[in-house]
């Protein structure tokens, strides 16, 4: 996959654009196969994209969408992807939001759900994938110095899922919380991807 970088003058232009590219990369997914397959990140910066990709006139309900990472904290939780996700899509009638944890957040079985979600899915890469940075430098719960860190980034990992721990040493402003993602190689095997 190239790496373009891209320029906007303020937050605003920046939404605009990725929802703009992110409705292109639907439709044309619509087009070829009739269904779409987005992992899009959490935290404030893509939000407002979200809210814009949700008014576009697309064909929401052949339109499946899961957080590129999710904490392993029940689904009312304030710092649920998840949760986010389906309040950003609220206006994108029939999307379906799918969740890559259980509803209590329980860490061992949200794992397991995470990897029976995307096994069946293997074979077919994501139209589209937004990954998020945060200030701590992690991606998709990919902190510096987490727990299964490097299993994650195994590109030779035979599962699409990954579980995390991070500890206070790699989330300061956070308690220690378990997180499940798919995989480095299976966000890499993305038709287009932004970060």
């Amino acid at each position: 996959m190239a790496w373009s970088e891209h320029e906007h003058h303020d937050t605003s232009a920046l939404a605009v654009a990725l929802a703009v590219a992110l409705a292109q990369a639907v439709r044309h997914a619509l087009e070829a196969r009739g269904h779409a397959w987005l992992a899009l990140a959490g935290g404030r910066t893509p939000l407002p994209a979200y809210v814009l990709l949700a008014a576009a006139d697309l064909d929401w309900a052949n339109v499946s969408i899961l957080p590129t990472d999710e904490r392993c904290v029940p689904h009312a939780h304030p710092d649920c992807n998840g949760r986010a996700l389906e309040e950003a899509f609220a206006a994108a009638s029939g999307v379906t939001i799918q969740s890559l944890t259980v509803a209590d957040g329980d860490a061992a079985r949200s794992l397991a759900h995470a990897r029976a979600l995307l096994a069946p899915r293997h074979a077919t890469p994501f139209d589209a994938v937004v990954l998020g940075m945060g200030g701590d430098a992690h991606t998709a719960s990919l902190f510096p110095g987490a727990d299964g860190l490097l299993r994650a980034l195994d590109p030779q990992g035979q599962q699409d899922a990954c579980h995390l721990w991070c500890h206070g040493r790699c989330r300061r402003k956070r308690p220690s919380t378990a997180s499940a993602s798919p995989r480095r190689a299976c966000c890499g095997r993305a038709k287009a991807c932004w970060r």
